[in-house]
């Protein structure tokens, strides 16, 4: 699990793709953060990159403990979700 300390903000990079067909490309993405609880801490659209497989959004490390960021993106009619985990600590 990655860690952050409370107060941090980074960009995140996120690698989407269609495993059956890689040369389609993103049509839109989305992102949330929660916290351990559940509560959405923080969320919107990730920046496709040119290439249509690169998404990123900021980060903010606002609240210490386990934070769950799930990404959601679409190409044409098939959407996806992926989990990713932060484990962020007061310092």
């Amino acid at each position: 699990m990655e860690r952050a300390f409370v107060g941090e903000s980074f960009e995140l990079r996120f690698k989407m793709f269609d495993a059956r067909d890689k040369t389609r490309t993103v049509d839109s993405a989305t992102f949330t953060v929660s916290d351990g609880d559940g509560t959405i801490i923080q969320s919107g659209a990730l920046s496709i990159q040119q290439d249509g497989h690169i998404g990123t959004f900021r980060f903010v490390a606002s609240v210490s403990g386990p934070n769950k960021i799930v990404i959601s993106y679409r190409i044409g009619d098939d959407a996806w979700k992926q989990p990713f985990y932060i484990n962020v600590e007061d310092p």
